[in-house]
């Protein structure tokens, strides 16, 4: 066998490789061109931000009706945004209205619910409504680490993670 003539295994593993490549950057900027399509209902912020109106609990809570119909999680969590099954599980494991809100299944996982809602023609729910109320630029995706009070008073968070300073009496 000559080196200098190409090995024919390794040009024919080279052109699958090379188509499988275009196709998987074809698929690539499908999904990116489709994250990129809001609906109208679909508000940003003056950067571009997408506005969340749900809780970390109703993001787990819909997953968890998700899979209960029957939906893999896998592929689920590679349409909507390629998560990884890890942050699945931390986010999963969590409980409470704001814990999780820096994992990326959070928002990954709103947008997916919010477009899925808007194509199902769904009104907002009561809950949502109070949601948007209360926090009209949306939930941050940034972890809160403590509230400080004074001696006596105690942080409490309420069920759509609104948090109020009580005097420890009233508890």
């Amino acid at each position: 066998h000559n080196n200098t003539e190409p090995n024919l295994y390794n040009l024919n593993r080279m052109i699958d490789l090379t188509v499988a490549d275009k196709k998987r950057k074809a698929e690539d900027e499908e999904f990116v061109s489709s994250k990129s399509n809001k609906t109208e209902d679909e508000s940003d912020d003056e950067d571009g931000e997408m506005h969340i109106y749900d809780t970390c609990d109703e993001i787990r809570r819909k997953i968890r009706r998700l899979l209960a119909e029957g939906t893999k999680i896998t592929p689920w969590l590679r349409e909507i945004g390629g998560i990884n099954s890890n942050s699945y599980q931390r986010f999963m494991k969590l409980k409470g209205p704001l814990s999780g809100c820096e994992n990326g299944l959070y928002k990954a996982a709103y947008v997916y619910f919010e477009r899925k809602r808007i194509a199902e023609g769904k009104k907002k729910t009561k809950k949502r409504l109070e949601c948007e109320a209360a926090f009209p630029n949306g939930y941050s995706t940034v972890a809160e680490r403590g509230v400080w009070c004074t001696n006596g008073y105690t942080p409490t968070v309420d069920s759509i993670g609104r948090v109020s300073i009580v005097p420890n009496e009233y508890l």
